[in-house]
């Protein structure tokens, strides 16, 4: 059974480690192993000095036994250790030597990168040359090294190349989105507000309209009439609750402002379930312009094609770009693949959409009696359910050339959706263009459909498929980050 100072020692092992790798100045890479029996990171028996324990590493390094310590021969470096239980400094040789084949290996794969991220560029910067004022990002990788482990992608993102002197990238207008003037306003709930009791001294942010509960809890695990969301509440000295919202307080609370301090105001029969309608309908006509833009802009490469919407007495405008080819270059088609259980389902999307198909999507079709979304929190965790499959259909707005760009940037994203007739309109809108993104939809009983998607040059994304997602619960992810979340309802 091994000591707990040794255990302790570990850390000193580590740092060590860090420190030789810091401080070694040179490497010997001959095919002829120096040290057999020795790992490449390993102490080198027989040089060791440590000093004093408690003696302060000033005067360690002051003392013969320092100065005079063994010399680390070709293949071996310096390493420093500190033991932090004895508090005793010691230096020793480690092993720095490695075959020429790891070393070449990692030659392979640096050259490789490099040449990775020039094609990236010159890609870019073609691109960005045939369509000056814009930019693309270019992808590169993943590039897998000879070991089979260690791989190595990213992006490069050009400069985007300035317009000559007074020169702007054209624009045209291309047909409108016009929805209904008069929008549903809020009403009052005929079922009574339930007051809760609560046994503790914590108040939670929808008081008094929420119960709380000891532990940390899933909005299954709520009192019925409660289940409409959760929060974690972490009171210092006190424990961890949980907040559990009712349907319309959580609605109200969701939109802030005026429509939380109306509902309290109300006594809790405030309902905000028409606003909540009305939100939906105004993000679905904004996606519809959106698509009608970008049917619009992928028939003219080079011309930003913009769609005005209006619905609900607002009213605003979407605009679309598609890049122009530059010469000797292919174009490139974005696919991506959803995965759901045991099936795999290729959704591709394509650079351009036919004039009628631009025309049958500027339509006042909404069915808006069927559109209720019914907001739930981010900390809610989805159920994990498996199988299914999702047709795209051509109504895609998404950048045939739209890659994922390697940013430091902090995603957010808004995601909205509209089920009717038959389809699905998916809208996404970040702050970030040529971002990866998934949308999980996930339902109890159902199987779980995953769709991954790029971002344009805008940040926007809009998705129409012949699924039916009512009753699903869409989750919107840059990687394992959850950036929006809500149920689709009928």
């Amino acid at each position: 059974m091994r000591k707990k100072a040794h255990v302790k020692k570990i850390r000193t092992v580590l740092l060590a480690a860090i420190i030789a790798s810091t401080s070694i100045q040179s490497v010997a890479f001959a095919d002829t192993d120096p040290y057999p029996g020795v790992a490449t990171g390993g102490e080198i028996p027989g040089t060791r000095v440590s000093g004093a324990p408690n003696q302060s590493q000033s005067d360690w390094e002051a003392t013969d036994a320092y100065k005079n310590r063994p010399a680390c021969g070709a293949g071996a470096g310096n390493g420093i250790e500190v033991n932090a239980t004895t508090h005793v400094y010691s230096i020793y040789c480690v092993k720095t030597w490695r075959p020429s084949a790891d070393v070449n290996a990692d030659a392979t794969f640096r050259a490789a990168q490099d040449a990775a991220v020039a094609a990236a560029t010159a890609e870019s910067q073609a691109w960005n040359a045939a369509n000056p004022g814009k930019q693309k990002c270019v992808q590169w990788g993943p590039i897998v090294h000879a070991n089979g482990v260690s791989t190595a992608s990213g992006g490069v993102c050009a400069n985007p190349v300035a317009p000559g002197p007074g020169a702007t990238v054209p624009s045209q207008s291309t047909d409108a989105v016009v929805g209904p003037t008069t929008a549903p306003s809020a009403g009052t709930s005929s079922t009574p507000a339930v007051i809760p009791t609560n046994d503790t001294s914590i108040t939670g942010n929808g008081s008094p309209y929420t119960k709380l509960l000891p532990g940390q809890l899933s909005t299954a695990q709520c009192p019925v009439g409660f289940q409409a969301a959760n929060g974690i509440i972490v009171a210092i000295g006190t424990g961890t609750f949980t907040e559990c919202w009712p349907d319309l307080a959580w609605k109200a609370n969701r939109l802030g402002g005026t429509y939380w301090e109306q509902f309290k105001a109300s006594g809790g029969t405030y309902d905000v379930t028409a606003v909540i309608d009305a939100l939906s309908v105004i993000a679905d006509y904004k996606a519809r312009a959106k698509a009608v833009a970008q049917a619009a802009a992928d028939l003219t490469p080079g011309i930003q094609r913009c769609s005005t919407w209006s619905v609900y007495g607002q009213s605003g405008e979407e605009c679309a770009y598609a890049f122009i080819q530059p010469s000797g270059t292919a174009p490139r088609t974005d696919s991506s693949t959803a995965t759901s259980g045991s099936d795999t389902a290729t959704v591709t999307t394509t650079p351009a959409i036919d004039t009628s198909t631009a025309r049958s999507i500027n339509t006042n079709n909404l069915d808006t009696s069927t559109a209720v979304v019914a907001l739930v929190p981010v900390a809610t965790p989805a159920p994990s359910i498996s199988g299914a499959t999702e047709s795209q259909t051509a109504t895609v707005t998404s950048q045939p050339q739209a890659i994922e760009a390697v940013q430091e940037v902090v995603v957010a994203a808004d995601l909205s959706a509209k089920q009717y007739k038959g389809k699905v309109i998916i809208s996404v809108d970040t702050n970030v263009e040529k971002a990866a993104l998934t949308i999980t939809a996930t339902k109890k009983g159902g199987k779980t459909i995953e769709i991954p998607l790029v971002t344009n040059s805008e940040g926007e994304r809009t998705l129409s498929s012949k699924l039916n997602l009512a009753g699903y619960t869409l989750t919107l992810k840059s990687g394992d980050q959850v950036l929006d979340k809500f149920v689709l309802k009928k």
